[in-house]
């Protein structure tokens, strides 16, 4: 087997928990709609959290603004504030530490991700990326086509890295879309699973390998070199 030169990382549900940017982009929606109109934001945050627990995700501020006539922006104003805010995140226990076990060890590290670009920006600052990825490839400076499972971010990726496809390993979470284009191009491929994720589609292409967390990953990485004994938690 190849050695690993090179670690390229998912974002959303992969290095920090997307239901935390969910909560914190409705907090934000909250604090606008008080400012806006003077609604409760604790009553405006607890209907659109429920409705997002129940999977009604479609029309959320359409349904939550239908019982406020006094409101007078649209949904799509909503969008932009639940976009557009500086989210308050942290990466998964032990990511940090395996992340800094990876640079210290000479490996490269890259980030694809999908997402609207503004608020995948946002979630790169706050959670300090630049540190320790290079290149960072947000798929929708292309446009949605772009978007995964299409391979140009991938393709990127190696001609950016210089490094061969068995030498890339891509570290995500959702069989949906995830490892379907760098499992065809030749990559190895891991799923890391953390509690709370939000649900993902049917799978179309498994990984490699699945992990629970910081640890499961740094134990199937351990399993393909063994100089990987590192304490993540």
């Amino acid at each position: 087997m190849a050695p690993v030169k090179a670690l390229v990382f998912d974002l959303d549900d992969t290095l920090y928990p997307e239901a935390a940017y969910v909560r914190s982009g409705f907090q934000a929606v909250a604090r606008f709609l008080r400012a806006e109109a003077g609604l409760d934001p604790e009553a405006v945050f607890l209907r659109l959290w429920t409705a997002h627990l129940r999977g009604d995700r479609g029309r959320l501020f359409d349904d939550l603004l239908a019982g406020h006539p006094e409101v007078t922006c649209g949904p799509a104003r909503l969008v932009e504030v639940y976009r557009t805010h500086v989210p308050g995140l942290r990466l998964y226990p032990g990511m940090a530490r395996l992340l800094d076990a990876a640079a210290a060890r000479g490996l490269r590290l890259a980030l694809i991700s999908d997402g609207w670009l503004d608020a995948q920006v946002r979630k790169a600052a706050a959670l300090d990326l630049p540190r320790w990825f290079d290149p960072v490839r947000f798929t929708d400076t292309w446009g949605r086509a772009y978007w995964k499972p299409h391979p140009r971010a991938f393709e990127e990726a190696e001609r950016r890295l210089g490094l061969p496809p068995e030498a890339l390993v891509y570290v995500a979470n959702n069989p949906a879309k995830d490892f379907e284009a760098p499992r065809a191009r030749g990559w190895r491929t891991v799923r890391v699973v953390h509690p709370g994720q939000v649900p993902c589609g049917p799978a179309t292409v498994e990984a490699d390998a699945v992990g629970r967390g910081a640890a499961g990953l740094q134990a199937i990485l351990a399993s393909w070199d063994a100089g990987w004994l590192v304490n993540t938690r």
